[in-house]
């Protein structure tokens, strides 16, 4: 995917629309068929808005290995609603502004934010091994290996650009929303895998009840 890994790194403002459409345009024009999708982390709620999108005919299922995005319990999604108006993408339809309820956009000077990817990355970039051993201590063995092809990552051109995009992304649906729209046939099926020592995501102390939301978004949904 765009911005990924070893894919290339073009100098465009990314956003998690962008990667989104990325998926869509891969299923509809190169697979062509139902296929399930799987993401992990940013992965995981790319993965949300494109079976929102698809729907269950085209996407049978999801996989979300400690999927990010916005996760509400039932009751303040609820309340979220009724404050604010409407689903984020009804909002962003009326447009930016006092009607939507969505500020509009007011980017820092790019200037200030190539400076800053690129500091960001010079701090980042030594530290990527024990980053990843913080993140992943029972399971460190591969950290070395992966460090490596991260920091070979990084040192593409337009790397830093990549980091930038996420100064400026767009509003955020959040997973109450995007299942809404997925599970609205009644169809559809979802296994949520959430490991309950994840440091992101909340922290440990908030895996169970990140889990609980999950499973409660769908009836058939299955936690691990």
């Amino acid at each position: 995917m765009l911005g990924f890994g070893h894919a290339e790194k073009p100098p465009i403002s990314f956003t998690q629309y962008v990667w989104e459409q990325c998926v869509k345009d891969f299923i509809l024009s190169v697979v062509g068929e139902p296929a399930v999708v799987m993401g992990n982390s940013i992965g995981g709620y790319v993965a949300q808005a494109v079976a929102a999108y698809c729907g269950p005919r085209l996407c049978p299922g999801v996989v979300l290995l400690n999927s990010a995005g916005p996760l509400l319990a039932a009751e303040d999604y609820a309340a979220q609603l009724e404050a604010s108006g409407g689903t984020v993408l009804d909002r962003m339809r009326r447009g930016f502004g006092a009607e939507s309820g969505l500020q509009e956009y007011n980017p820092p000077p790019q200037w200030l934010v190539d400076f800053g990817s690129g500091v960001l990355f010079g701090v980042l970039q030594p530290m990527i091994e024990p980053i990843l051993e913080s993140l992943y201590p029972s399971n460190a063995a591969p950290c070395h290996e992966l460090a490596e092809e991260i920091l070979r990552d990084s040192k593409d051109p337009f790397a830093t650009n990549v980091i930038a995009s996420f100064s400026r992304l767009g509003p955020s649906r959040p997973t109450n929303e995007l299942f809404d729209e997925y599970f609205v046939e009644g169809r559809g099926h979802l296994l949520v895998c959430q490991g309950m020592a994840d440091k992101l995501g909340g922290g440990p102390g908030n895996q169970p009840v990140r889990l609980a939301n999950f499973v409660a978004l769908c009836p058939p949904a299955r936690g691990r």
